[in-house]
């Protein structure tokens, strides 16, 4: 069956608002990313697919950035769609979602190929390109940056630096690829993002009950 939310239903759209305001009015927090928007906005989570939308979850995402700028005008706003569309970063005046920015979730799997290779011939440099010179309305801050995250280090997948030296992520070849990695995430068209033991090349793969290394 159906597990998803209704988003038409009043009661429903308010609890969501509710838990907005909550976050930002109460919590103080500067800045909310909202997760998976694409399944907010159709049913298969497809991009392209107006058969299988859902105007009420395009609504609800509209009503969610309004009321944010609303109790914030410099809240920061961020969206992890999916499907790279224009759309989720233009204005609610201009049909959008009103995002302010979302993930560029492509930028860590090209970086993740260019720099697994060993061979030069096994790069592709116009891949990596692309990757850098792509964006949305001309702005580049419309878009989040990074080499790696919760999901790419996770579920069957590992850290980027686990992945260039599987078992032993600290050694010399491990430590320059990660750092290149670095290096162009921070130096990149977008909003940077670090993720949490990135900076000291912790190993291995995501989970939620190992801590962090600090040592």
């Amino acid at each position: 069956g159906e597990t998803r939310l209704d988003y038409g239903r009043p009661e429903v759209r308010q609890y969501i608002l509710d838990t907005v305001r909550l976050w930002l009015k109460d919590c103080c927090l500067d800045g909310l990313r909202v997760d998976s928007t694409i399944y907010l906005r159709n049913v298969k989570g497809n991009n392209d697919d107006p058969d299988n939308d859902l105007p009420d979850g395009w609504q609800l995402l509209q009503r969610i950035t309004d009321l944010s700028r609303k109790l914030n005008p410099s809240v920061l706003l961020i969206a992890e769609d999916v499907a790279c569309n224009d759309y989720i970063v233009k204005s609610v005046g201009e049909g959008g979602a009103g995002f302010m920015s979302q993930w560029e979730v492509t930028f860590p799997s090209v970086l993740r190929n260019a720099l697994d290779a060993i061979n030069d011939n096994d790069r592709n440099l116009t891949e990596v390109c692309q990757a850098l010179t792509h964006g949305y309305s001309g702005d580049a801050f419309k878009r989040v940056v990074y080499s790696d995250s919760h999901d790419s280090a996770s579920n069957g997948g590992a850290r980027l630096s686990e992945q260039i030296s599987p078992g032993n992520p600290t050694d010399l070849f491990a430590r320059r690829r990660s750092l290149l990695a670095s290096c162009i995430v921070l130096t990149a068209p977008g909003l940077p993002m670090l993720f949490q033991g990135q900076e000291f090349l912790q190993g291995g793969s995501l989970n939620d009950w190992q801590e962090l290394k600090w040592d």
